[in-house]
């Protein structure tokens, strides 16, 4: 469906929230699945909702990283350092012609809040992470004048519920869109109390569509609608259904594939052989880069819990997804190609040359200011010739080291 709305024109895909799987829920979806999805079908920004803060900071910053999608969070902080976010608390993104910043917020309330309209943060869940949550117009202000003096469209995604992220549209004058998450609340229709307000529901089977037009920095129209996702009926990415079909166990028309079990009877051999024809799942490799030892690429998410500004830069650059443009087509594990796509390919600590590490995808940090374990506070002065291992004459003819360097310079 995703693919039919980006066939229209330029488009930016957003998550407010509550995008990862419950793991105490009975009913919770395959997280792992998701993620793969997600990435597949290319998240732009995605903010987090109170559920994806009990799964813990570091399980969200890893399921990031396999999603390939950046989070922003701008009134989320580290307890007892009020400047330092875990997250970014924005990015600046450019589709078509059109810059847009994005800033991501989650709600705040106190303990008797409506658990469905507004939203409640357990006091147990931040202490144990060593986080705070302050106002989130308060934090919109702040970071508000930077975004936008380096973006014409500003977006907000607040996971605060339908009635705060109507007092964020009316109340934050410089504010242009502003899409609502948690609850069950939607609307028909965007409206505009101030700046354009959307909202599509809470559940994966809603797609909101959201189709604004700006002039000279201003939305001058805008339209939108929630389009439910059936099976049946909606337009649906091939390689996407067999991903999905596969993982889930479905057959061609989507319902579950019988299984027999078998039972070790007077002929226990011919069971021994049938289960040893069942392929063993495969074990993630869920080491942190933190804990490796010796020198090593670190990824560009350790980076981010003190660049904030420089990472947000770097995110809206196309060195962000340059594994993105293999993934998109046939080339996601051509490892002729993956050298000038990923980090650290072939080196100590580095990307694997026989396997895939999601951490270390696309052109981050420490392929240019060198490896984190080695990381002078400081900094390490980017250099031509860093530029001139990729950017070959062979392969881009055109490059100019001081025009290409102004594009990316934080």
């Amino acid at each position: 469906m995703i693919d039919s709305v980006r066939a229209l024109g330029p488009t930016l895909v957003v998550d407010t929230g509550d995008f990862l799987g419950t793991p105490d829920k009975a009913y919770g979806y395959d997280t792992d699945l998701m993620l793969v999805v997600m990435r597949m079908i290319g998240y732009d920004a995605v903010t987090i909702g109170e559920s994806d803060l009990r799964r813990g900071l570091d399980y969200i910053k890893d399921a990031a990283a396999r999603g390939g999608f950046p989070i922003v969070a701008a009134n989320l902080f580290r307890a007892g350092e009020p400047r330092v976010r875990p997250f970014a608390p924005y990015l600046i993104k450019k589709v078509g012609k059109t810059r847009y910043g994005i800033i991501g917020v989650l709600g705040k309330e106190d303990r008797g809040a409506n658990f469905s309209q507004y939203v409640w943060l357990d006091p147990g869940m931040m202490e144990k992470e060593k986080i705070v949550v302050t106002d989130p117009i308060v934090a919109i202000k702040d970071v508000l004048p930077e975004v936008r003096k380096r973006s014409d469209v500003v977006v907000i995604l607040a996971h605060t519920g339908l009635e705060r992220a109507k007092e964020i549209a009316t109340l934050v004058p410089g504010v242009d869109v502003v899409v609502s998450g948690h609850g069950p609340n939607a609307l028909a229709a965007p409206e505009k109390p101030g700046a354009v307000l959307a909202m599509c529901g809470q559940r994966s089977d809603k797609l909101g569509t959201l189709r604004v037009v700006s002039e000279n920095g201003e939305i001058t129209s805008h339209s939108g609608t929630t389009i439910t996702l059936n099976q049946d009926k909606s337009p649906i990415n091939s390689k996407v259904r067999t991903v999905v079909f596969d993982a889930l166990s479905l057959d061609e028309f989507g319902n579950k594939k019988s299984t027999t079990t078998i039972r070790a009877g007077a002929d226990s051999s011919k069971a021994k052989d049938a289960a040893a024809e069942i392929p063993e799942a495969p074990v993630e490799d869920t080491t942190s880069r933190l804990d490796m030892k010796g020198a090593h690429y670190l990824g560009t998410n350790s980076c981010k819990d003190c660049h904030v500004s420089q990472w947000a830069q770097w995110s809206g650059t196309k060195h962000a997804t340059a594994y993105q443009t293999l993934a998109n087509g046939d080339d996601w594990n051509n490892h002729a190609c993956l050298p000038c796509h990923v980090t650290g390919y072939a080196m100590l600590g580095g990307h694997s040359t026989s396997s895939l590490s999601p951490d270390l995808w696309g052109v981050q940090c420490e392929e240019c200011h060198g490896m984190g374990t080695d990381h002078a506070i400081s900094g390490v002065e980017v250099a031509e010739a860093s530029c001139l291992k990729c950017h070959t004459k062979d392969q881009d003819p055109d490059f100019d080291f001081a025009k290409a360097i102004v594009n990316v310079i934080h």
